[in-house]
């Protein structure tokens, strides 16, 4: 145990020296009190001590003690909770067994250890209930969740019971050794390969424009079907595009074909693909594949100013290339050109010291309008920028230039951006950016924020304002081609990337809605979805107001079936949780009376079919035995479950772990302190009374 005080122990000097000042001026100044020289000794001192003490009270004197610490070991028990899981010919019963089993393996090993409790489908939650609804499979989900939840603490071993089908993200053998704990897995399922037949991907540009042709590339996979022809049809909605014959060799066999598809008119056209099943075929919930097209009927012009070519700009043109005409310029060489009308003008650090502005300025100003996604670089001119930025004002802190990373601000309201891709875009990398000063209008709005040398700050990195006349967005920072590549390298995919991109364009380019009741809600959903929708009324003020009852009625085009509903209030809006819905495709009308103005807006959605869980039923047990192998764990198969605590038993790196913290609490706390004070206090009163002098 020691004592440290808050500021520099030369202080402690001048509190001893007020300690004797005081004493001295009481006992050896004071020639009106009659004590012998060994009772003033005792009483100066006495005094000394007391004077001191409360002197050196005021520099904050905390005590440090060193604690140990013993954490047992953490036991974590995760089940995959997707429908592969349950999708064999014995799926009731497998529905009725796993979830006791589960809970038996709990309840086995948290005799001897402390056991949390996971499930996980495309992504993993502390639970112990078992569904079997995930429509998707990400075991390094599971991984990434454990090693932020566990970071520091004494896990111990994992222990995964999963078929090892995984068909999101990126391959969980990456990321099971990052921690160096072992991973025990349990193999469920069947891995016995019978005849089958399946459409495993169909890859088509979601937004296409009339009178035009667009390619639709699908995938079909076979096994055990050596010599076996397979036919594959095509349709948009009912009529059938084309087909093909191709025949499979080899007991495992892939194969890809293209259609080519005209676009003749527009609207939302689903698209389904079919492989006939062959003899034998058990599984036939994968011989075929939906998805939907938009098919407009104008084209959006985009134009990407830039400074100097950079990468985040094919970074960008691999989010939009598809839906909209792109436009890039480089200032040096740009001219405007009047005739021509953009829906977007993104200025890539734009504008830029020691480079022409007047033509840009004189641009915007004749188009005041035109919305402005700003990505602000190491080169930005921000004195011309503050200009045009609607309110907003930037300047330097420093000269130089640091790195930040993104926090998702998780009430942005303006667009959604799946739950789940919050964490994803904040594990997403630096960018390069100048330390700025930013003074923030009240019609500003923040999706990211700026965490710098890690620390969160309230300075915006992703942020959105609107005036009379233009959306603005803006970037603080450049780097956005590590993103997509992060985002490939995270997740096996770019989803994430291009959703954050594409509907942060999307909403700059929309008009401002001005319509008293305006309906949220996406535009396309799973079947394994919960749909919600959002809504909200204005009263002829523009004021938010939500007093009537708002009815909503939903048809089902395919069935011809029809659904009302009513909203329910939430603050000042409207909510309305519809739950899971078949597939197909669905219009819906709301209606509500305001002032005695009947009031209504209608729109379109699309529940598509997901197969991704019904792809592949063959479990991968060589997949879980890798995982094991590579962490130093073991591999079991499910009728052998119970082996799992011997084997955790013999393992000698399953142990409690010891750790020492330094603890600080102020000595004032304490509760001899005031004792202390109250026993020098009395003896000195004491001395004092019995020398006849008090």
């Amino acid at each position: 145990m020691n004592i440290v005080f808050d500021h520099s122990v030369w202080y402690l000097i001048p509190a001893l020296a007020t300690g004797t000042v005081y004493a001295l001026l009481l006992y050896y100044r004071n020639k009106n009190q009659q004590f012998s020289k060994s009772e003033i000794r005792w009483l100066f001192v006495l005094r000394f001590v007391l004077v001191s003490l409360l002197t050196m009270l005021l520099l904050h004197p905390n005590i440090r003690q060193q604690k140990k610490l013993v954490e047992p070991p953490i036991i974590v028990v995760a089940h995959d909770n997707s429908e592969s899981m349950v999708m064999g010919p014995d799926s009731l019963l497998l529905k009725q067994l796993m979830p006791a089993r589960f809970d038996s393996l709990i309840a086995l090993l948290s005799t001897d250890y402390r056991v949390d409790s996971y499930t996980f489908d495309k992504e993993a939650v502390l639970s112990d209930n078992l569904n079997f609804t995930g429509y998707r499979t990400d075991i390094s989900s599971l991984f990434a969740n454990l090693q932020t939840a566990y970071y520091n603490r004494n896990l111990a071993a994992i222990v995964v019971l999963t078929d090892g089908i995984n068909n999101h993200g990126i391959p969980p053998d990456l990321m099971a050794g990052i921690r160096k704990t072992p991973v025990y897995t349990i193999g469920t399922g069947d891995t016995v390969i019978r005849p089958d037949v399946s459409i495993t991907d169909l890859r088509h540009n979601k937004i296409v424009f009339q009178e035009t042709s667009f390619p639709v590339e699908l995938t079909i996979k076979a096994q055990k079907a050596d010599g076996r022809v397979l036919h594959i049809t095509l349709f948009m909605g009912s009529e059938k595009i084309d087909e093909a014959v191709v025949t499979a060799s080899g007991d495992s066999y892939s194969h890809s074909l293209i259609f080519k598809v005209d676009a003749t008119e527009s609207g939302r056209k689903k698209l389904t693909a079919i492989v006939e099943p062959i003899e034998g075929e058990q599984n036939q919930a994968n011989n075929q594949w939906q998805s939907y097209v938009d098919i407009l009927q104008d084209q959006s012009e985009i134009l990407i100013l830039a400074r100097a070519p950079h990468p985040d700009i094919a970074a960008i043109r691999s989010v939009i290339d598809d839906q909209h005409k792109i436009s890039v310029q480089y200032i040096t060489k740009w001219k405007a050109v009047e005739t021509k009308k953009y829906n977007l003008l993104i200025l890539h650090d734009l504008p830029a010291l020691g480079m022409p502005t007047a033509s840009l300025e004189s641009f915007l100003t004749e188009h005041p309008d035109l919305p402005i996604w700003v990505i602000i670089g190491p080169k930005t001119e921000l004195s011309v920028l503050n200009r045009f930025t609607s309110g907003i004002q930037f300047s330097d802190r420093s000269t130089g230039l640091i790195d930040i990373l993104p926090i998702i601000e998780p009430n942005f309201s303006l667009f959604s951006i799946e739950s789940f891709r919050h964490e994803r875009i904040m594990r997403f990398p630096a960018l390069i950016t100048p330390l700025l000063e930013i003074n923030l209008p009240l019609n500003h709005t923040s999706l990211l924020y700026q965490r710098i040398r890690g620390v969160a700050t309230s300075y915006p990195m992703l942020g959105f304002m609107e005036d009379a006349n233009r959306r603005m967005a803006y970037l603080t920072g450049t780097g956005l081609w590590r993103w997509r590549i992060a985002d490939y390298s995270q997740n096996g995919n770019h989803e994430t990337f291009h959703e954050l991109i594409s509907k942060t364009m999307t909403y700059l380019m929309v008009k401002t809605d001005t319509r008293p009741l305006r309906i949220m809600a996406e535009a396309s959903y799973l079947t394994q979805d919960d749909i919600g929708f959002r809504a909200e009324l204005y009263n002829p003020s523009m004021e938010m107001v939500n007093e009537p009852d708002l009815h909503l009625n939903i048809i089902h085009l395919e069935e011809g079936t029809s659904y009302d509903y009513v909203f329910s209030r939430s603050d000042h809006a409207y909510q309305l949780h519809l739950g899971k819905l078949p597939a197909g495709s669905y219009t819906y009308t709301a209606e509500t009376v305001l002032g005695g103005k009947k009031l209504s807006t209608e729109g379109d959605f699309v529940i598509i079919s997901s197969t991704i869980e019904s792809q592949e039923l063959v479990a991968n047990h060589e997949l879980l035995r890798r995982l094991a192998s590579q962490s130093g764990g073991r591999f079991l198969k499910y009728p052998d479950w119970k082996q799992i605590q011997p084997l955790l038993h013999q393992d000698q790196r399953i142990a409690s772990t010891v750790s020492f913290t330094q603890n600080y609490s102020p000595l004032i706390t304490k509760w001899w302190l005031p004792c202390l004070l109250l026993l020098l206090i009395t003896v000195e009163w004491l001395l004092r009374k019995a020398s006849g002098n008090y």
